[in-house]
């Protein structure tokens, strides 16, 4: 039959688990499934405007863009030509 289930993850109700099936009535003619199943996670955050709602959002792509590279990641962007290959001995006398 047809089932909605909700499992609150956190006592906050913000993060939830849910899972339903149903019965596909209006496509019964067809040769197609019956039923449809969906399981997902939903969160849920209240918002008092629009800005407080994208300045985290911005924020983290301020961080993405303004990390500074390491060490590492700087010598390897300087490295990304690939290597000369050198030819061997057998091949230069066929």
């Amino acid at each position: 039959g047809d089932f909605d289930l909700e499992y609150l993850l956190n006592r906050a109700g913000t993060l939830r688990l849910k899972a339903y099936n149903r019965y596909n009535d209006q496509n019964y003619y067809l040769r197609s499934a019956l039923t449809t199943q969906g399981v997902g996670i939903a969160i849920r955050k209240d918002f008092d405007s629009l800005t407080s709602f994208l300045k985290p959002v911005i924020r983290f792509f301020k961080k993405k863009k303004s990390a500074p590279a390491s060490d590492t990641d700087k010598k390897a962007a300087k490295n990304t030509s690939p290597a000369p290959i050198e030819e061997t001995e057998t091949e230069k006398n066929p």
